[in-house]
């Protein structure tokens, strides 16, 4: 491998390992977007619960054409599929790793990237009773673990 390609290639893994933090940190905004896509999906290939036989939504909108109206709907949601598709691998996977994972790996997760608090490493380390070095080692391996599931390299 040149120079030039291996510089390439840990550019793209550092930016694997970002993605995936970012991931982690947005996991349950995501999980709720997944929730609210599949409500929407439902809404739209079962209309019949929103819009009337006349044609008038329930809140009162004026008549038109519901067939255009579902259309584009249609239209609209398959253009998000991929999008929720990549979504809900990225969600499953850090589930999946979550399952895997040990107590302490898990509280790191929680102290580090989901809670409200602001913890420095050293914080997480003393919250942990480890060494900071060993906080960046489990860290990586959360991060390693996921992208394994998704098939990244980090």
């Amino acid at each position: 491998m040149t120079k030039e390609n291996h510089q390439k290639d840990q550019k793209v893994r550092r930016m694997n390992f970002r993605t995936i933090e970012a991931e982690i940190i947005n996991y349950h905004q995501s999980k709720k977007q997944l929730a609210e896509y599949i409500d929407n999906l439902q809404t739209i290939t079962f209309p019949a619960r929103h819009i009337g036989d006349t044609g008038i939504t329930p809140k009162g909108g004026m008549p038109g054409d519901p067939t255009a109206r579902q259309a584009i709907k249609l239209a609209e949601a398959h253009e998000m599929v991929g999008v929720m598709q990549e979504m809900a691998r990225r969600v499953e996977a850090i589930e999946w790793a979550l399952g895997r994972l040990t107590e302490n790996h898990r509280k790191l997760v929680k102290l580090y990237y989901w809670s409200p608090k602001y913890y420095t490493p050293d914080g997480i380390a003393r919250e942990l009773n480890c060494d900071r070095r060993t906080f960046f080692r489990w860290k990586r391996q959360i991060v390693h673990l996921i992208a394994q599931r998704l098939g990244w390299k980090v």
